[in-house]
């Protein structure tokens, strides 16, 4: 009789599929509502007023819409997607991607005033960088093991 004992794949270390999930969800999340967000600014259908972007380069709600869409919307939902086709190259993207939705934030705060989504944005964007920095580590950990 024979014990089969199920066996970890050696390029996926203990409990990262949690944490892939976990980052694939904001994600997704980000990526979805930065769609919505920058096609409703592009199209003017918020009607936010037009006095919150005196301060700032743009005549209109067409360009920070675009620019949500472009360095929110689509990063987002392409890290989702790898992530979630389990390519471990996505990994430093996502960190990447979570610390610039908090740039983004900290930026956006600095030009137009604050409103609630700011500090749900800025949570998600630390979430999803402090899962993949625990990710790379939990990899790097795995790696000396993996030689012998």
């Amino acid at each position: 009789m024979s014990t089969m004992t199920p066996t970890r794949r050696l390029d996926r270390p203990a409990g990262d599929l949690p944490l892939r999930m976990l980052v694939v969800a904001l994600e997704a999340l980000m990526g979805v509502g930065g769609v919505y967000g920058g096609v409703s600014l592009m199209r003017d259908t918020f009607g936010l007023p037009s006095e919150w972007i005196d301060g700032t380069p743009f005549d209109t709600w067409f360009w920070p819409g675009v620019l949500l869409l472009l360095l929110v919307a689509i990063p987002g939902l392409v890290a989702a997607t790898v992530e979630a086709l389990g390519r471990r190259w996505i990994v430093p993207w996502s960190l990447a991607y979570g610390l610039g939705l908090v740039l983004w934030i900290l930026v956006q705060i600095t030009m137009v005033p604050s409103f609630f989504l700011q500090p749900v944005v800025a949570a998600c964007g630390l979430v999803i960088a402090a899962a993949s920095a625990v990710r790379l580590a939990l990899r790097r950990r795995q790696a000396p093991a993996a030689r012998e």
